[in-house]
């Protein structure tokens, strides 16, 4: 009697988990799909390695290699945050972090200090790498472009490329072309701001 009060465990557990790789490769279907649209529309490639992994898309945007990407992070006792990655290649002067002022204090980022300047009434922080090179950055004008980057985590920019991390709770909305199309000319206008 044991044995099969022990199998139906076993095999309830192996269905749940079965079922929960399903949602999940539903859920990247849809964002495959997303990107399979964006490549029609812009050229490039989607990448998706197997069964439920996250798919990527790379193309040639406006003679900048462009990628966008899916990332996730579970922390003990939340739920899974989900992440869009765009990675663009660019030539920033001045090394600097774009920080989303609400993430910072949501991860208690106690390295806050006189470095960071506070950008649309204090929404986002402005980090620079160097500070002598802040008359680079033309801050006001960067400042313009930011709501139509909002909503991201942060953005890592260096004389190589800038890195943008968007938080999503709906991947399929937020991976959509059109969302995509702004999100790469909202970047590229920020990566030709600081060259």
């Amino acid at each position: 009697m044991a044995i099969w009060i022990v199998s139906g465990l076993m095999a309830l557990l192996l269905l749940t988990y079965y079922g929960m790789i399903y949602i999940r490769k539903l859920q990247f279907d849809t964002v495959n799909d997303n990107f399979m649209e964006l490549e029609d529309e812009l050229g490039g490639k989607v990448n998706r390695a197997g069964f439920a992994s996250r798919p990527s898309f790379t193309t040639l945007y406006k003679e900048r290699k462009a990628t966008i990407s899916i990332s996730s992070e579970k922390k003990p006792g939340e739920e899974r945050q989900y992440y869009i990655n765009l990675t663009m290649q660019a030539q920033s002067k001045a090394s600097f972090s774009l920080l989303s002022s609400q993430w910072v204090q949501e991860e208690n980022d106690t390295e806050t200090d006189n470095q960071m300047i506070p950008m649309l009434d204090g929404q986002f922080l402005l980090r620079p790498t160097n500070p002598a090179k802040l008359h680079h950055l033309q801050t006001p004008r960067l400042e313009k472009v930011l709501p139509e980057l909002a909503p991201f985590v942060y953005i890592l920019a260096s004389p190589t490329g800038m890195i943008l991390e968007r938080s999503s709770t709906n991947l399929k909305h937020d991976t959509r072309p059109k969302e995509m199309r702004d999100l790469l000319a909202a970047m590229l206008k920020l990566a030709k701001l600081t060259e």
